[in-house]
Order: C-alpha cells, then structure tokens, then sequence
C-alpha cells in the first residue's frame, strides 16, 4: 500500500516537471526561432540625427561584473559614437569590476554602503552624481545587457518625444 502511495507521489512530481520542462524548452525555442529584430538603418539614422542634440548620459549599474564588464563595455563603444557619456557605477565591489571599467576609458563612480545594497540605490548614486550637470535623459543600462546599432538612440528619441520614461524590450 504504500509503494502505491509512494508511486503516485512520484508520477506527480514527474508530472509537475515535466510541465515545467515543456514551458522552458517552448520559451526557448520561440526565442531561437523568432527572427531577431534588429533596426533598420533608417530607423537608426533618424535616431542619431535626433540625438546628436540631446544631452545624455547612460548609467550602468555594476555589482561584482568583472567576467562581463569589458566585453558589456568594449560591445556599447563600438555602437555609440559618443562613448564618453558612458557612466559605471560600480556599487559595493569586491572584485576588479571598477578597475577593468576605467581600463575602457569610460568614467566609472564607486559606492561604498554596506548597508543600502542593491541595483537602486547603486542608480539613485548615479542619479545624484549627475544632478549638477543634468542631462535631458538618462539610460540605463546592466552590466551584462547587450544593445544592438542604434537601439540605444531609439531609445533616447523615444524617450524624448513621449517625454516620459521609456522601457526597452531588451
């Protein structure tokens, strides 16, 4: 009797993953499959055109990213033309995160506060960083986060033109 308890317990719980096996390896596939949506050059041109006038600053929120930041960085130079808006914070580090960031020439803050820790107090550091010299709009952005030409503009236009915050499908 209570092998056949035992049992069905365990078909159920073979059950429950098995659904949530399913769930991920559909997500998965769709992410594969669908075509990715890069922007077309039009699309692009119109956004840099739009931004060469806008003051802007892009805020990368960085904990601990060391293995990922120079290639995060290195990705974002390439695709911007003005990469010295560029602003790291690296919050709470113990690794070599702020380092290896000034070592791509953008500007890097660090915040020390053992006892505010998370991404929003790293972003409200960066907030007030740039509360003397405010620029019209503020990207931010994560230390793993990979932008593809011209997003990073479109945003920038989006946000300009509804004149209120904007998120990024990324």
């Amino acid at each position: 009797m209570i092998i056949g308890f035992l049992d069905s317990v365990l078909v159920v719980i073979a059950g429950g993953l098995f659904i949530l096996c399913s769930v991920l390896f559909i997500e998965s596939m769709t992410a594969v499959l669908l075509p990715d949506k890069k922007l077309s050059s039009k699309q692009s041109k119109q956004a840099k055109d739009i931004t060469n006038n806008i003051k802007y600053k892009i805020l990368i929120p960085a904990h601990d990213e060391e293995l990922i930041i120079r290639s995060t960085l290195e990705s974002l130079k390439e695709k911007l033309d003005n990469w010295q808006n560029i602003i790291v914070v690296a919050d709470n580090c113990t690794d070599a995160t702020a380092d290896i960031a000034r070592s791509t020439g953008v500007q890097v803050i660090e915040r020390y506060d053992t006892k505010l820790l998370g991404k929003g107090y790293a972003l409200d550091y960066g907030l007030k960083y740039l509360k003397s010299q405010p620029p019209d709009v503020v990207v931010f952005l994560d230390a793993d986060c990979q932008v593809s030409q011209g997003a990073i503009e479109l945003v920038i236009q989006k946000a300009v033109t509804a004149r209120r915050p904007v998120l990024s499908p990324y």
